[in-house]
């Protein structure tokens, strides 16, 4: 409960929309420090495209594409340098977001079998 002459923290007002793909987006996360949004945007065929977007400006920083089907879990390191995501298409990766040069991201391999993988954000 807040004081009486507390304001309160939540958005009151429409800030901006964001361009997502032609499905929409399907998770959304916020960075700890709240500067940045990771949004998992759907395009055809359910694959995805990651967009890391500047909060404030509504700029679109990084767009990171490997997964193959829709993003379920997006989880921001502590230091906000790191993203993990997994996905229906049976794979987890791990995304250095520290810089803007995304050609190889780290990838976890799942087997060929029905393994499904969740993370849990500690």
């Amino acid at each position: 409960e807040r004081a009486k002459n507390e304001g309160c923290k939540l958005p009151n007002k429409f800030l901006r929309k964001l361009e997502t793909e032609e499905l929409g987006a399907f998770r959304i996360k916020f960075s700890n420090n709240g500067d940045f949004l990771a949004v998992a945007c759907s395009v055809n065929n359910s694959r995805t495209i990651l967009k890391i977007f500047q909060v404030t400006t509504g700029e679109i920083l990084m767009k990171l594409k490997g997964h193959h089907d829709l993003i379920h879990d997006i989880i921001w390191s502590n230091d906000d340098k790191i993203l993990s995501t997994c996905s229906a298409d049976g794979s987890v990766k791990i995304w250095d977001v520290s810089s803007v040069d995304q050609e190889g991201p780290n990838k976890l391999d799942h087997n060929e079998n029905d393994t499904y993988y969740y993370i849990c954000e500690l």
